[in-house]
This record gives structure tokens, sequence and C-alpha cells, in this order.
């Protein structure tokens, strides 16, 4: 009986500890990108193309620098 009790322990621990280590690695580049310092640059998006001033065609571009940090 006390045997069983150690193994479930063990088990559960091991089951634990993968949980954890995944948890971690998922959100390992989330935490990398955090940590990154954040670029200064002046840009500007200059196209004629687009008749509307609201960007909704460059939103791709816009959402790329952000994820940049630029």
């Amino acid at each position: 009986m006390e045997l069983q009790k150690e193994k479930k322990g063990k088990a559960n621990l091991i089951k634990a500890g993968v949980i954890l280590g995944l948890m971690v690695l998922m959100s390992a580049p989330w935490v990398i990108w955090q940590l990154q310092a954040k670029r200064d640059l002046a840009l500007v998006i200059v196209d004629k193309t687009v008749p509307m001033p609201n960007y909704r065609e460059h939103s791709s571009l816009v959402w790329a620098l952000n994820h940049l940090k630029v």
C-alpha cells in the first residue's frame, strides 16, 4: 500500500514537472521579446494608392513594426 502511494506521488511530481517545463518553454519567446530594448526609429509610410487615411491596408506593416519594437 505504501509503495503504491510512493509511485503515485512520483508520477504526479513528474507530471507537474513536465507541465511546468512546457509552460516555461512556451512562455520563453514572449519573455525574451519583453526583455528586448525598444529601438527608436522615425518611420513614415508613404503610399499614394490608398485613398483613405485609416491605414487598414498597412495594418500588417504596422503590426510587424510594432512586433519588432521599432
